[in-house]
């Protein structure tokens, strides 16, 4: 179960059998885990390039749509429409007309198989429901690029501080 507080950060999703098989053993059963440490390369090149990404989402002047007006699934979680998202791939589709605002995000990422990239914003004192996805088949990597002091991730009975720069799976 998951609620965030306070943040723009940036979210790869991995399916598990696209990930190397280190990172599959790790998450082969229901855990909760979460993983701090930047154990593949491609989560330290997306920490030390995190002000590039953040930069460049900036740069691009995009309002990113309210999440549950493109999925009606996230009005269980979303109550208030607080929680914005800007896909760049969705569903291994990239949005072409995103593509042109964010290369160097893109170009960050090229070597990784993630099925989805998205930007998610939350506003200061913003709050999701407790959710969960629907299986442990997708791998969620999160970089915090704007985030309060608050900013808090809470996982089971666990509270993380969500930080710049810093992410974790």
């Amino acid at each position: 179960d998951i609620v965030m507080l306070s943040s723009i950060s940036i979210f790869v999703y991995l399916l598990g059998f696209l990930v190397e098989q280190c990172l599959i053993s790790q998450f082969a059963t229901h855990s909760t885990r979460m993983v701090h440490e930047a154990t593949e390369p491609w989560m330290r090149e997306l920490q030390r390039h995190w002000k590039d990404i953040r930069d460049e989402y900036d740069a691009a002047g995009v309002d990113a749509p309210v999440f549950r007006t493109i999925d009606s699934m996230q009005k269980r979680v979303d109550s208030d429409g607080s929680w914005h998202t800007l896909w760049l791939r969705m569903y291994n589709r990239d949005s072409q007309v995103l593509h042109a605002s964010f290369p160097r995000t893109l170009q960050l990422l090229k070597n990784v198989d993630a099925v989805s990239i998205m930007f998610s914003v939350l506003p200061a004192e913003s709050q999701l429901e407790w959710h969960r996805g629907p299986y442990n088949g997708v791998l969620r990597y999160h970089l915090g690029l704007r985030c309060d002091e608050q900013a808090m991730l809470y996982v089971e009975n666990e509270t993380y501080a969500w930080k710049n720069g810093e992410g974790f799976l």
